[in-house]
């Protein structure tokens, strides 16, 4: 079941609606959401739409006990070109444990920060292959039986199916 509860506004011009790159405008929503099995308790989004150029996108997210904040770019959806993303932000509180168990996390009471930077490309139309790169850098975090120095770093890499990751942090005890 979905529920979307909020408020919204949508302020968008183009020269065909059925043209999504030539959109402009913005849009603008507070809202709680519970969809496809998650919930987010407070979602709020800006999105500055600037025709034939990408999406401007300023949110934050509160959600099982967690937040989260996001800048960044979003090409809009051009025919099967892929939609590619630039986004920036900060995870604060992120407690694993708390995590709907779809999403696969380790059911731990974990208490974790981070500054984050994520780039890459979603193919549409099944024509291409998923990139993402996400950058890192950890403030003091807990995980059971250890607390973690800030100035940690972590990287993730994904290209289709293949997975690489890196860390590097300092475990205070």
């Amino acid at each position: 079941a979905s529920d979307i509860t909020g408020d919204g506004r949508v302020d968008i011009s183009a020269e065909s609606f059925s043209r999504v790159p030539s959109m402009h405008g913005t849009v603008s929503a507070n809202a709680r959401v519970a969809l496809a099995g998650y919930v987010a308790d407070r979602l709020d989004l800006k999105a500055t739409l600037a025709a034939g150029g990408p999406a401007q996108v300023d949110a934050k997210l509160f959600a099982y006990g967690a937040s989260a904040t996001a800048s960044g770019t979003v090409s809009l959806p051009d025919g099967d070109a892929p939609v590619r993303f630039d986004i920036r932000g900060r995870a604060q509180r992120v407690n694993l444990g708390a995590l709907p168990r779809a999403l696969g996390a380790p059911r731990a009471a974990t208490d974790l920060n981070a500054a984050y930077h994520v780039v890459g490309s979603q193919p549409m139309a099944g024509k291409g292959v998923q990139r993402l790169t996400l950058d890192a850098t950890m403030a003091r975090s807990t995980v059971p039986g250890a607390r973690f120095e800030g100035g940690g770093t972590a990287q993730l890499n994904v290209v289709g199916t293949a997975i690489a990751y890196r860390v590097d942090a300092t475990v205070a005890e």
